[in-house]
């Protein structure tokens, strides 16, 4: 059963009784199940007012508004566009899936160094691979949940990799 954001962001748990359960508004759009969220702990909502009470600035705040419409619980338009633009830099056998190495070459732009082994295997086998590399979806549900818990690391990504505010592009690669 797709976990509905809306109803996480009320408080109210989506319903265990599956004749009251209402559809979710378009089924095609929820980006994660429950086997993906088992154990993640708190609610997105949850841990989006957590990272509210760290301090965002009214600007971060506006930044988050960009990336993720919690009223229909996956990333805007403009954010999708970015991470895809984002995908595509980085995808340089253009395959549409990140190798291994082109993994790695994001994580290094973002973080500085290069994932472990089993965390870039794990991210993968949580957000989406085929044939070993990760996909386009993938990329796109790893932000998803990434700006949700832990906006202010999206925030700290996008600025790594040449994002404004705005969600433009400050420079040229």
């Amino acid at each position: 059963m797709p976990i509905n954001l809306e109803e996480e962001m009320k408080g109210k748990a989506p319903s265990a009784d599956k004749s009251q359960e209402e559809e979710p508004k378009d089924p095609e759009n929820q980006m994660f199940d429950d086997e993906t969220l088992n154990g993640l702990g708190d609610t997105f909502a949850e841990a989006f007012e957590d990272q509210l009470d760290l301090g965002m600035t009214d600007e971060e705040q506006a930044f988050v508004d960009l990336l993720v419409d919690f009223d229909a619980d996956f990333l805007t338009k403009r954010a999708t566009e970015v991470l895809t633009e984002v995908f595509n830099r980085f995808d340089e056998d253009k395959d549409g899936f990140l190798s291994d190495k082109e993994m790695d070459a994001f994580a290094e732009v973002c973080n500085g160094e290069k994932f472990e082994d089993e965390d870039r295997d794990d991210i993968k086998n949580t957000f989406g691979s085929e044939n070993g590399k990760f996909t386009l979806e993938g990329f796109h549900n790893l932000f998803m949940l990434q700006s949700c818990g832990r906006p202010l690391d999206t925030i700290r990504d996008l600025k790594a990799l040449g994002y404004g505010p705005g969600l433009e592009k400050l420079s040229s690669e």
